[in-house]
Formats: structure tokens, sequence, C-alpha cells
């Protein structure tokens, strides 16, 4: 579509995996009274103050801090907050702060997570590990993926270093069915040290890890409040986009191929209207038909997996097809829309300029990405 360094390229990326890291609501936890948690379990994780620095693929960096620890009779309650680096220089506007938890229950500890833009685990979540902390531990549960659907992952403490002060449980996630994985290195009196997993993009594999850069055991860097606190520019943005204005006299020219003859821009332009007429019905009632007019590759596939679905009612009133150009099995359409968003709150009316990338698939034309010019 346009040429981007890879490096930029790889950082938007990673960032678009994480939208976030899903829109997932703050973590509930219902205690659970019925068994004492392990001591051994509890040893995993540090006591109050605490503040985690890590770095990983892609100049992604996160600082969280535990805030608030919940003891009952049979759990101990870990609650966590952090914020990304935003290092894509402005080009995403996303709340980068997020929210975990990590519940001692029992013969485990399980996470829930909720955040945009973190990097980590595709679920919301998920047993982190399991008594007895021992090599060949094995465990398997039922867990939602991103899309809301149910899913077997099947975990193995798979090694244990101890080559140093501190013992280094290392636990392998697999996703039964897929060859998505999650790797977690788990320190005594650390918690997590190194997380990876693995994202596929257009046919390839690319593995996406951080490490533990430092652990203040001295001070909370990130306040409980601090989600609160966030200046405008960081609080999160409307879901649908950017409503600023763009007035241009012309829409530009894409400069993919060749200009579309009227018969194919009027089918790629039935496409368009096909896709934001499901688009409308995902967004105001989660209907998940529109995934049937989207490659599987592509960032609209994720952005329709994360958008918050029921929470507006979006109605378009202007769809405005300009200079189309085709490449083979490839497409570039300039798209200028008006779309009339209602809430609780307000009703807006948004005005974008998009650049359109669409894909042949099977004879099919599809949606494959769009950006806001």
């Amino acid at each position: 579509m346009m040429n981007i360094r890879f490096r930029q390229a790889l950082c938007l990326l990673v960032v678009l995996s994480f939208i976030l890291v899903g829109c997932s609501s703050t973590p509930e936890v219902t205690p659970n009274v019925l068994a004492k948690y392990n001591d051994s379990l509890d040893a995993l994780l540090p006591d109050m103050p605490a503040s985690w620095i890590y770095n990983g693929t892609a100049e992604y960096n996160q600082v969280m801090s535990l805030v608030e620890v919940i003891e009952t009779s049979g759990q101990k309650i870990y609650r966590v907050y952090g914020e990304v680096e935003d290092t894509t220089g402005g080009d995403v506007q996303a709340d980068f702060t997020f929210e975990k938890t990590y519940t001692v229950s029992g013969d485990r500890i399980e996470q829930t997570r909720s955040g945009r833009m973190l990097l980590d685990s595709e679920y919301d979540k998920l047993t982190l590990i399991k008594l007895p902390l021992e090599i060949g531990t094995t465990w398997n549960e039922k867990v939602l993926d991103t899309a809301g659907k149910s899913v077997r992952i099947d975990a193995v403490i798979e090694d244990i270093d101890t080559s140093s002060e501190a013992t280094i449980y290392k636990v392998r996630y697999t996703q039964s069915g897929s060859d998505y994985y999650e790797l977690r290195h788990i320190e005594e009196g650390s918690g997590i040290v190194h997380f990876e997993k693995v994202m596929f993009y257009d046919g390839d594999t690319i593995d996406l890890q951080y490490d533990l850069f430092s652990l203040n055991k001295e001070e909370t860097l990130i306040a409980k409040n601090s989600q609160n606190e966030l200046d405008d520019s960081a609080k999160r943005p409307d879901p649908f986009g950017d409503a600023t204005l763009i007035v241009l006299d012309t829409i530009p020219e894409p400069d993919l191929g060749e200009v579309a003859s009227d018969s194919v821009k009027e089918e790629l332009a039935q496409v368009i209207h096909s896709f934001n007429k499901a688009w409308t019905l995902f967004a105001n009632d989660k209907n998940m038909d529109v995934l049937n007019l989207v490659t599987e590759t592509g960032d609209t596939y994720d952005i329709i997996q994360r958008f918050p679905a029921g929470t507006m009612t979006l109605s378009f009133e202007l769809i405005d097809v300009g200079e189309t150009r085709v490449d083979g099995d490839r497409a570039n359409l300039y798209v200028h829309e008006i779309i009339k968003k209602e809430t609780e709150e307000k009703t807006e009316m948004l005005e974008y300029f998009w650049l359109y990338e669409l894909r042949k698939v099977e004879g099919q034309w599809l949606v494959h990405s769009y950006i806001n010019q």
C-alpha cells in the first residue's frame, strides 16, 4: 500500500496486535473460601511495594506496579496497574494503561488482565502455574480467546532453573488445534521475568516477547488511581477512530497499480458498501457476519476481534468511493465516509477519508486494511 521502514512497520504491527490485547473489561475477582492458598505459590510473587519494568520486541516497554494485596481465607489477590510506552510517535491514539490481577487460590495462580495495548496473553483469564512445582506438571483448561470463542489450553512446567539464588519455572501454554503458544518464566519473589508468544501475519510467524529489566521493591511507580489522572490526550479515545473533520479539495490518488475500469470500480465499490453495512450490524448488534468480508491476515480482522461492539449505534450518512487502482489481486480505494455515531452520552457526525486495501482471496474481493488519511 505504501512503503514503511521495517522497524516502523514492526512497531505498528506489534501495536495493532495488542488492540489490545483486546477491549477487555476490568477483571472481576470472585472470592473462593473453600481452600487455603499454598504458601509455595504465594512465594512466587513479590510483596508490596513492587514495580516492574519490562523491555521487549520492537522497542516495547511497559512499567507496572503492585498497588493492592487482598487476602481472604481462601485467596490472596494481587492487583497491578501499569502503562505501556507509546513508541509509535503518535501514529496510534489509544489508552496505553492496563490492569492485571494475580490470584493465588488453592493449587494455582490465575491471571486476569485488561488493556488494549498490553503485550500479553490472548486470553483474558488464564492459569499461570499449578502445583506441584515440578518438571512435567501438566494441566488443561477451557478459556475464551479474543473473539470470545472457547478454546482448550494445554500447559506444562517444562523446565526449572535452579542455577541462581531464585528458582525460575518455565511454563509453556499451547492452544489445542493451533500453532499458537505462550511461554512464561516465573521467578520466585519476582513473578514473570520473561514472556513470549507467537503472532501470525501474512503467512509468517513473528515471535513477540519481553523480559524483566528491573524490579523495584522500594517504591510504587504507577499509582493505584493513575488511570483516572491521565491527561486528556492519554485517555481512552473514541473507539471508532479520530473524529477530526478533514477538508480536502479532492480525494488524493492511491499509487498502487493501474486505474480501475468503471466496471471493476463498481464491483469494488459494492464490496465497500457491503462491508460497511455488515460493519454497522456488527457494531450495533454484535453480528459477526462481517468476518466473511475481510481477510483473516489483515488489520481489519484484528480490529473486529477487539472492537467494543454493542456500546454504540452507527449509521452511514455518506459513502463516496474515489480513485480506485488495481494491481493483480490487490486494490486500493480512497473512500470518503460520514458516519453518525450515537451513544448514551452524545450524538456525533464523524468524517473520514479512508485508504482501503482490498485483496482477492479465492476469487472474492475482501477488505484487508484501512487507514485514515
